[in-house]
């Protein structure tokens, strides 16, 4: 990615709406099918380090990530709270069963050959392990945000389920999530596209235009309001893909 965006990251995540949202979601989710007993934990693409610090709930965490600059924040955030080692999630720098748990929370995206991350996933995987992914949605909504991410795709539910599964996994949830906030998002995400045609820019991510602090607070709630509800289904369309998958 963008050294710019590991720094707007580091300088926003703990209070982004998105950010604070989707770990309040993921960290939810997987507390439901996992519960509280210690495992070893890896957090591929751990960027600047807010969701290792979440997900020590669940054990001892490996933070991972191929940005020098991102585990230099994280580092700072973590304060030895969590081991971290730079790699890719194509060619994990660990031992087949390594782990119980690996999460890639919008990574891969990122990954020109995200089967190979996948089946790494599970090869790092004890059996009985679990795997969480969570993915951009749609391709009709690629736009600056992307580009400045330096993402490949956005996905559909029918392509991360044939991921995941073909790396040998039993999908166990297969949701959307944001899809309270969807609908404006896509307006949004249009004009933006439709602006970027007619005037000549530079592409920027979204989150600056997207938490006004007036309205940050506002649009955290609506977002984690989701959580109750993904308690009980999957919803059927959204801005984000979460998948949950087992090894068997």
């Amino acid at each position: 990615m963008e050294s710019a965006l590991y720094e707007e990251w580091n300088r926003i995540e703990t209070r982004h709406w998105w950010f604070v949202g989707r770990g309040s979601l993921f960290v939810r989710m997987l507390g439901r099918y996992l519960g509280e007993a210690p495992r070893r934990v890896l957090d591929v693409g751990c960027g600047t380090g807010s969701n290792v610090l979440r997900l020590g709930r669940f054990g001892r965490v490996v933070g991972l990530d191929p940005s020098g600059e991102a585990l230099s924040y994280c580092r700072s955030r973590l304060a030895g709270r969590g081991a971290l080692t730079g790699g890719v999630m194509s060619s994990l720098p660990f031992g087949s069963g390594s782990f119980d748990l690996v999460t890639a929370f919008d990574v891969l995206e990122h990954d020109a050959d995200p089967e190979a991350c996948v089946r790494e996933a599970h090869r790092v995987l004890a059996p009985g392990g679990w795997f969480f992914a969570s993915v951009p949605a749609y391709r009709f909504m690629w736009g600056d945000h992307d580009r400045v991410a330096h993402h490949y795709r956005r996905y559909r539910r029918d392509e991360v389920e044939k991921l995941i599964a073909n790396a040998g996994f039993e999908v166990v949830r297969l949701t959307y999530l944001n899809s309270v906030l969807f609908p404006v998002a896509f307006v949004f995400r249009q004009i933006k596209n439709l602006i970027g045609v007619v005037v000549a820019h530079e592409p920027r991510s979204d989150f600056g235009s997207t938490a006004p602090a007036l309205l940050n607070g506002a649009l955290r709630r609506v977002f984690e309001a989701e959580g109750p509800l993904l308690d009980h289904l999957d919803l059927p369309f959204g801005l984000s893909i979460a998948c949950l998958a087992r090894r068997s």
